[in-house]
């Protein structure tokens, strides 16, 4: 693939992950900050799936945002990627003249 349409991807990767955390948020406010305490929960407590579970209401705004989480991870990953990659190719070229 060609560098500029990975970071097209990757920007819009980011984009969408952040809009749809934010609409996530405002949609289910009782939720607001489960994901991050769930997560810490589930590692502290030694990977118990009944200690994310006990909460149902918030269980699908556990599962999306941590995927939107993922995604945003991604793409944030391609770009760093992409500009580590532009960067020694500069230096290659300088080097070589």
């Amino acid at each position: 693939m060609k560098p500029k349409l990975l970071i097209i991807i990757g920007i819009f990767l980011m984009i969408f992950s952040v809009d749809g955390f934010l609409l996530f948020d405002s949609s289910i406010p009782e939720c607001k900050g489960f994901t991050g305490m769930g997560w810490f929960v589930f590692l502290h407590l030694g990977f118990e799936p009944m200690t994310v579970l006990s909460n149902p209401d918030c269980l699908t705004s556990f599962y999306v945002q941590t995927s939107i989480s993922i995604l945003f991870t991604i793409g944030l990953g391609l770009i760093i990627l992409l500009v580590i990659k532009r960067h020694k190719d500069k230096i290659r070229c300088e080097n070589r003249k």
